[in-house]
């Protein structure tokens, strides 16, 4: 394979093509001289070639991108506090991410009483019938009327919750997990806003029609209390709901009511995992170990899992880190990695 050619002007001057050059060396990367030949070729590089840059500075060059891409510190916690759950299986962690790259969302519902989830209203309506002792002629039970409610919106897929006082980052969260990786860049799958109690109902995301995401109005700060009161009615009330996620501002850490919430999760027997947000924007790890210790929440006897992660990327945080880890998470509490 010819790579080179006589320059015009000093038929004596060998010159390379920079496309024949990249072409020898992928062809070349498949045989057992691949290393050899291509240090070869660098080497003449350095020598023979007009107007290129030295392998030297080529090199230099991709340790520096390599070096700017070296994870956080605190990426490692992930592994850290969830050492009892085992690690995840390699195939299981690839499942997950493949499911939500590709998964279709859909915007089901946003309701401002849980009596007004359209379910709800039809298991209201069955309810009063089979109370009703109405029986077909077969022996069966039968429910008398049409809904007008197409079944897709009511065919009891399993829901998890985010849980979060305002502003904590749940929108972006649920953005966060339906964005590809390697985008830096969310989708806006939900609305996001920097003024807290922005998100003023329940409201209902399909993903892939294997599971509902139930985004809800956050607590604390610039939120009411009938919004409260819809989110409670929702956890104690829901059939379908088989998770909840508490996301905490990890910059901020804990706060009495975040601890509240946990302790209510806790006594009311309903399963809960942490999810720690914002986490690029944490100076000190060591202090929001210590927010940990303190809180008390890895003395639980159903102790959840704790998981941190970031929304937006920065030069000291180049990637959207704990996604993964996250989505493994909730495809395993709606039983979605069964084999």
């Amino acid at each position: 394979m010819r790579i080179t050619t006589r320059c015009l002007l000093h038929p004596n001057l060998v010159v390379f093509h920079k496309q024949d050059l990249l072409r020898s060396i992928v062809l070349n990367a498949t045989s057992t001289k691949s290393v050899e030949d291509t240090s070869s070729i660098t080497e003449n590089l350095s020598t023979d070639t007009i107007g290129m840059s030295s392998p030297k500075r080529f090199v230099n060059n991709s340790l520096k991108r390599k070096k700017s891409l070296t994870a956080p510190q605190w990426v490692k916690l992930n592994v850290e506090y969830n050492s009892s759950y085992g690690t995840p299986l390699p195939k299981e962690m690839t499942k997950a991410n493949e499911f939500f790259n590709k998964a279709k969302v859909e915007f089901e519902w946003g309701v401002t009483s849980f009596d007004s989830i359209l379910s709800e209203i039809v298991r209201k309506k069955l309810k009063v019938r089979d109370d009703g002792n109405q029986i077909s002629k077969n022996g069966t039970k039968k429910f008398v009327g049409k809904t007008n409610i197409p079944f897709k919106l009511i065919n009891g897929l399993p829901e998890i919750t985010f849980l979060g006082r305002s502003n904590a980052g749940k929108s972006s969260m649920l953005n966060n997990l339906l964005t590809q990786l390697g985008c830096r860049k969310l989708t806006d799958e939900a609305r996001m806003s920097s003024r807290p109690g922005f998100t003023k109902t329940l409201n209902c995301f399909n993903i892939g029609n294997k599971f509902r995401l139930i985004d809800t109005p956050g607590y604390g700060f610039g939120s009411k209390f009938d919004q409260g009161s819809l989110t409670m009615k929702y956890i104690e009330n829901r059939e379908e709901l088989v998770r909840c996620f508490v996301l905490i501002p990890a910059n901020q850490g804990f706060t009495n009511l975040d601890l509240q919430i946990l302790n209510y999760l806790k006594g009311i027997g309903k399963p809960f995992e942490v999810v720690f947000t914002k986490m690029d924007k944490v100076k000190d790890i060591n202090i929001l170990k210590r927010q940990i210790e303190d809180s008390g929440i890895i003395d639980y006897a159903t102790l959840p899992k704790l998981l941190f992660t970031n929304s937006m990327t920065s030069k000291n945080c180049p990637k959207r880190y704990g996604i993964t880890e996250l989505r493994h998470t909730i495809m395993q509490s709606c039983n979605m990695l069964v084999n």
